[in-house]
């Protein structure tokens, strides 16, 4: 027998009910029990991708941290061995112009 109902146009259970309905009846006439029981659930869910979750943007923090870091060290060492810079040994160099004509 097949669980399509051709009146309703709705997959029915066994029962002859509807699914939506049954669900639906289920939801809203929970009991405390079965609440506190969804609570906990939800609430260790939670939990646990906290615990997963957090670690992991640790970790990321840390890289984009280290990555800031090392790209103001080699910008500092960069602008030093730049053309007039700290590093830079050409001393008394005259810098002579391709674009001019003599």
């Amino acid at each position: 027998m097949s669980s399509w109902n051709e009146h309703s146009g709705r997959f029915t259970h066994a029962a002859g009910d509807s699914v939506r309905r049954v669900f639906l009846f289920a939801g809203q006439r929970s009991s405390l029990p079965t609440r506190i029981l969804v609570l906990a659930l939800v609430l260790a869910f939670f939990t646990i991708g906290l615990i997963i979750l957090i670690p992991f943007l640790a970790i990321a923090a840390a890289i984009v941290g280290l990555l800031w870091v090392s790209a103001k060290i080699r910008g500092v060492f960069g602008r030093a061995r730049a053309p007039g810079g700290a590093l830079d040994q050409r001393r008394n160099v005259r810098v002579i112009r391709r674009d001019t004509r003599p």
